[in-house]
């Protein structure tokens, strides 16, 4: 991770000449959005169309720098920035995740992104601090995911909680709580007795840290299994002291960081030290080291020896170095780090530990999955600034292929009676309530949803949660079987953000059996 960081900081001490032009440009009180809107974009962002019959209006148009306007933006840039005109400004662009900009038409969104990639913090921590630094009241009118749900599309969302009458003032109450810092929170590792020691002489125990104490407390919307603890972002980084012992116990993997919300999968999940799991996106690999805690938390038991958990990343750095450097100073012998983009994750067969050689080989299905897929983030706000500026709308449908071929391929990959967790921390519904519903419509009766609010209640958490994904056919929503959408005190049950601990979808489905078509590449 350290030398990941370290390349960051060399690469941008060596910025590509178009880049260091574009940051160059850009006033350091401005906002980039805007300032490419009005100065390089021809024509203005059109206006959602007014919804027919109650449906959801048509999402906007992403903003594009095309013709005259992207003349004058390389005029603006120079011979020096970009020698080569446009196509050095693509070379920018490329690096972006789905970029979609072309020689002709650059999408504004992405030349945001890859300008905070360049000047945002390295670190995780320098993140944590700027988040709390930039906690500042959010522009609306300049911020286009906040467009995107204003009025109709968060009316209908928030309707399920508040009622209609409620949605705007539901509303000044989802922005003030997008415009405070999340709290720092970490959880207690349980996997080795030597480092929960060290952990909770540090946080529940010794009197040699009675200061610690007093500012991080457990988080008392979670049962006290869940280990968590948390203070506000404010206090973490203004007490030296907390702040170096909390990073202390970190370095020594007795602790990960790890928001709240994002412990809710494994919660849900209920692993046991035989299961055979699968986590199809892990990095950065929280909940990855949170499963691992489940299953070793009894100790190194024969029933650690049954089960195994597969720790998959797509991405090639995050597979190889990324997920590796956490897993090695985790010490824990029942897990494997794998490559592989879990859409096409193949079958595995396997023969039988008491069978002959005549026997058949039979499919290695899973027992637990965990599907944290790739989204928009657009309910990350409270962390992550940035995606204010650079969220657009065309993304989040290039987006969705991918998630519903994820859950897909893994409730092919789950086992009769096993259960997978589908999360994302995004509030779209495209993203969300669609992808459930694609999952429930293609599998039919072999999966069922669970009903995560009981299995939360059940496990001792305190949080007010809500959901609602419609029936395959079209019928009312199921409430009470559906997505928990997690949030505390005030603020929208589906779209906003937690006034304390952030904000997470969480879906789980029970395999009831399998089904009669098989999919996927076979692997013997």
């Amino acid at each position: 991770m350290k030398r990941h960081e370290a390349k960051r900081k060399r690469d941008r001490e060596q910025l590509f000449p178009a880049l260091a032009r574009l940051i160059e440009i850009i006033p350091s009180d401005a906002n980039a959005r805007q300032f490419f809107q009005s100065h390089f974009v021809d024509r203005a962002e059109p206006p959602s169309a007014p919804p027919v019959d109650g449906a959801q209006p048509e999402p906007q148009e992403d903003l594009t720098i095309e013709g005259d306007g992207l003349r004058r933006l390389l005029d603006r840039l120079g011979a020096d920035g970009c020698p080569e005109g446009a196509a050095d400004l693509l070379r920018v662009v490329r690096r972006v995740p789905r970029s979609r900009s072309t020689e002709t038409s650059f999408q504004v969104a992405e030349l945001c992104f890859a300008i905070h990639q360049a000047t945002g913090p390295v670190g995780v921590h320098e993140r944590r601090r700027t988040a709390g630094m930039q906690a500042t009241a959010l522009d609306e009118a300049g911020t286009p995911v906040l467009q995107y749900y204003k009025g109709q599309r968060f009316r209908e969302i928030a309707g399920h909680a508040t009622g209609a009458a409620a949605a705007d003032d539901e509303w000044r109450s989802f922005i003030r709580s997008l415009e405070t810092a999340l709290p720092m929170t970490l959880r207690m590792h349980r996997s080795e007795r030597a480092l929960e020691h060290l952990a909770r002489s540090v946080l529940e125990t010794g009197e040699a840290h009675a200061a610690v104490r007093a500012v991080v407390r457990p988080v008392a919307c979670l049962p006290p299994s869940a280990h968590m603890f948390s203070c506000s972002n404010q206090a973490y980084h203004a007490d030296r002291q907390v702040e170096y012992v909390c990073r202390t116990l970190h370095a020594a993997s007795a602790v990960s960081f790890q928001e709240v919300v994002s412990a809710l999968p494994v919660l849900v999940l209920d692993l046991q030290p035989h299961h055979t799991a699968l986590e199809m996106c892990a990095a950065p690999g929280s909940k990855t080291l949170q499963a691992l805690d489940a299953m070793l938390q009894g100790g190194w038991s024969p029933a650690v020896a049954q089960g195994v958990l597969l720790s998959n990343e797509k991405d090639r750095v995050k597979a190889t170095q990324t997920l590796p450097a956490r897993l090695k100073r985790y010490h824990a012998p029942n897990v494997l780090s794998t490559r592989c983009d879990a859409t096409q994750w193949p079958r595995l067969y396997r023969r039988a530990a008491d069978a002959d050689d005549a026997a058949a080989p039979v499919e290695q299905q899973f027992d637990r999955i965990i599907c944290d897929v790739p989204c928009s983030g657009d309910g990350t706000i409270r962390k992550e600034r940035s995606v204010a500026t650079t969220w657009a709308p065309g993304y989040v449908q290039s987006l969705v292929p991918t998630q519903k071929a994820l859950l897909r391929r893994g409730l092919d990959l789950l086992a009769d009676g096993g259960i997978l967790v589908y999360s994302t921390c995004s509030l779209n519904p495209k993203e969300d309530e669609e992808v459930v519903c694609a999952g429930l419509e293609l599998f039919g009766d072999c999966v069922e949803l669970i009903d995560v609010n009981a299995v939360l209640r059940a496990k001792g958490a305190t949080l007010r949660s809500a959901g609602g994904v419609p029936a395959p056919d079209g019928g009312r929503p199921q409430v009470r079987r559906s997505a928990a959408l997690v949030r505390r005190r005030q603020g929208a049950a589906r779209a906003a953000a937690s006034r304390r601990h952030g904000r997470l979808l969480v879906a789980a489905f029970r395999k009831v059996r399998q089904p009669d078509s098989v999919r996927g590449p076979a692997v013997r």
